[in-house]
């Protein structure tokens, strides 16, 4: 159940941002402002999660000052 939960933290906002963006092409103008604007957030989110979740991309544990 944990491992389900880590991978949701990764995939859930891609995937929610992805679905806001394809909505936001059969609404009005407003709406599809607000679902871009919300579904680069969620991509934002779920990018930086994954990146800080990967080995070797240079945190203070690699590079001690």
């Amino acid at each position: 159940m944990r491992a389900v939960l880590r991978t949701a933290r990764y995939w859930l906002p891609l995937l929610a941002g992805t679905l806001c963006l394809v909505i936001a092409g059969y609404t009005s103008p407003v709406v599809t402002y607000l679902l871009i604007i919300a579904s680069f957030a969620l991509l934002f989110d779920g990018c930086t999660a994954m990146f800080a979740r990967a080995g070797g991309t240079g945190s203070l544990r690699d590079f001690k000052q």
